[in-house]
């Protein structure tokens, strides 16, 4: 059976009992931020989609903006370990209310205090040894601060749908 949505054509059945079996055998996506790794329980799934809802100001685009963060960072970025998944989100931003601007001050947040670590815990490791000024670390790794902030937001795309029916085909 087939149906019509806009110009494309739509089998009523799209996933065979294989397909299906194959996508819930995928490992969940370990999450760096431990209140997200505890609110979706012990991960996310991939493919898979998640709604949220709720009162106003009650936290539902941070945490949306903080997830669409966890699986966009890389895992590793030259010698420095991130802890992100490496991964690519979908952000299907109803309301036309998506911030940029938001995500991309979280982003460079959560990737300037993770280098700062690893900054002080490369001046740990040489202690008394080869003393390296936190301000010489810091100018090696702003490079790489720069490329993990755009890598990570190339990941991460923005979708308005205009309709119920692209959204309903964003989803599928």
């Amino acid at each position: 059976t087939q149906s019509t949505w806009g110009n494309r054509e739509h089998s009523m059945f799209d996933e065979t009992a294989f397909d299906a079996f194959r996508r819930v055998q995928l490992k969940p996506l370990r999450l760096p931020f431990p209140f997200l790794q505890a609110a979706f329980n012990n991960g996310i799934h991939p493919n898979h989609s998640i709604e949220v809802s709720g009162f106003s100001g009650s936290g539902k685009t941070q945490m949306l903006l903080s997830l669409a963060l966890s699986i966009a960072l890389p895992e590793k970025h030259g010698d420095i370990h991130i802890g992100g998944c490496n991964g690519s989100v979908l952000f299907i931003d109803m309301e036309g209310h998506f911030d940029a601007f938001r995500l991309m001050t979280l982003t460079e947040g959560y990737i300037r205090t993770t280098i700062h670590d690893h900054v002080e815990q490369t001046n740990t490791n040489h202690n008394n040894i080869d003393e390296i000024s936190e301000e010489a670390l810091i100018q090696q790794v702003m490079p790489t601060y720069s490329e993990a902030v755009r890598e990570t937001l190339s990941r991460i795309h923005v979708m308005r749908p205009r309709s119920t029916l692209e959204s309903i085909a964003a989803i599928r």
